[in-house]
C-alpha cells in the first residue's frame, strides 16, 4: 500500500509506547571506590523494562579525583555494562576528571535491560564526586 500526502493533526501515543526514559543520580561515594582492577564497585545501576524488542542507550557522566592528588602509578577505570555485556570502558590517571561514557545494546524480545557502571582503581583513595546515569529504551 502506498500513502501519498498524509497529514496528521494530532498523534496520541500511550505512555512509554515508543521510548522509556530513566535517570539515576550518582551521589558522592567518598574514598575507596574500588581496591583493585579485579574488585569493582558498582556506583550506579538501573533497570529498564522493554515490553517489545528494541535498543537501550545509556549515558553516564561522573566527576572523580584523588583527595590529595594522584599518587605515582594511580589510575582509574569505569565500565558500562548492559545485560552483563561491557559496552564501553574508559580510564585515566588525571588528578581530577569529569568523564562521560555512553553505549547501547539491542534486545530482540521483551524483557528487562540492566545497566550498571562499575568503577575500578589501583589505589583505594579515589573519590567520586557525583554524576548521572541516563537511560532510554527505544522500541521497534
Amino acid at each position: 500500500a502506498k500513502i501519498g500526502d498524509l497529514q496528521v493533526n494530532t498523534l496520541q501515543l500511550a505512555g512509554n509506547a515508543v521510548t522509556i526514559p530513566e535517570v539515576v543520580s550518582i551521589g558522592n561515594f567518598g574514598s575507596g571506590v574500588g581496591i583493585s582492577y579485579d574488585i569493582p564497585s558498582t556506583v550506579a545501576a538501573r533497570s529498564i523494562y522493554m515490553s517489545d524488542g528494541g535498543k537501550v542507550f545509556a549515558s553516564c557522566t561522573v566527576s572523580l579525583g584523588w583527595p590529595n592528588g594522584a599518587a605515582s602509578g594511580s589510575n582509574w577505570k569505569l565500565k558500562m555494562i548492559i545485560n552483563n555485556v561491557v559496552v564501553q570502558e574508559v580510564g585515566g590517571n588525571a588528578i581530577t576528571d569529569t568523564v562521560c561514557i555512553s553505549g547501547s545494546l539491542e534486545i530482540g524480545f521483551p524483557g528487562s535491560m540492566d545497566v550498571s557502571i562499575a568503577a575500578y582503581t589501583k589505589t583505594n583513595v579515589v573519590y567520586l564526586n557525583g554524576g548521572n546515569l541516563f537511560l532510554i529504551g527505544v522500541k521497534r
